[in-house]
């Protein structure tokens, strides 16, 4: 895990004050939301979401309120909420404290169980950083171009930054998790039908010098430790994916089923 991933509340429950005033900006930033949504679905990545911070998104956004040229937009977000895997999400214990950020990102609309959930977070932000956390936010509603700090209210002076991307620089965006994007680069003792020294398993989906659907593989994979696992289903085998350094990793298959994680397994139901 290189990096854990911090959604913005406020991007997913509105104010629904400031969306009856500037409409025109919420035309605007449901498109660069569907875009951050697609990028999350395609990379997958960690995310510090609590169970009880997913109900109050999935409560707390303004579908009922919304035209009807908003509904495959709002479609699109239940759909995200409802389907990050337990797996990808970083469940903490909630904290109470005395931290707060600058922007302030507990808003005042939002409901008791809401604020109380976004006091967490700030906590967790302030205090969980072996990882390091990314707060994913847009121009809009931080009103700032600064990262998010925070900082003890009785301490105003021991400051922590965490990096902020603003969304809607869809550029910005794509360079972020192109620097942590998983690459497939084939090791040699993997092809079929090698026979020098010990037997190795070989990766049957790679063929011809042809990275695509090894690469896909990857990209799909499910993490569990270091190493990411996927169904091969012409060959009808398990393909695993170890690093070899930084963000590169080959594979093998795995037909000794036995060895694969059983979370592994009912994911695919294999």
């Amino acid at each position: 895990m290189k990096y854990k991933s911090v959604i913005d509340i406020s991007s997913i429950i509105w104010n629904p004050d400031d969306y009856d005033k500037n409409t025109h900006e919420y035309y605007s930033l449901k498109e660069k939301i569907m875009m951050l949504i697609a990028s999350f679905k395609s990379e997958k990545p960690f995310i510090v979401l609590r169970t009880e911070l997913l109900y109050e998104l999935i409560n707390g956004f303004p579908f009922n309120k919304m035209p009807k040229s908003f509904h495959e937009f709002g479609n699109l977000v239940y759909e995200f909420l409802g389907n990050i895997p337990k797996a990808n999400r970083i469940i903490f214990a909630g904290q109470s404290s005395d931290i707060s950020s600058l922007p302030d990102i507990v808003k005042a609309y939002f409901n008791a169980n809401t604020k109380l959930e976004a006091n967490y977070l700030i906590t967790y932000l302030h205090t969980d950083r072996q990882v390091p956390n990314v707060y994913f936010t847009f121009q809009y509603l931080h009103g700032s171009v600064e990262d998010l700090t925070t900082f003890p209210i009785s301490n105003t002076t021991a400051t922590s930054k965490t990096e902020t991307i603003l969304s809607d620089d869809i550029e910005r965006l794509k360079t972020f998790f192109t620097k942590y994007k998983r690459i497939f680069e084939h090791n040699p003792k993997h092809h079929v039908g090698h026979k020098q020294g010990d037997y190795v398993s070989p990766l049957s989906c790679y063929k011809g010098g042809n990275t695509t659907v090894p690469q896909k593989y990857l990209e799909d994979g499910i993490l569990d430790g270091n190493r990411y696992y996927n169904f091969d289903i012409e060959n009808n085998v398990y393909v695993v994916f170890l690093p070899t350094k930084d963000n590169i990793y080959h594979g093998h298959d795995e037909t000794d089923r036995n060895k694969i994680p059983s979370s592994i397994r009912s994911r695919f139901n294999r």
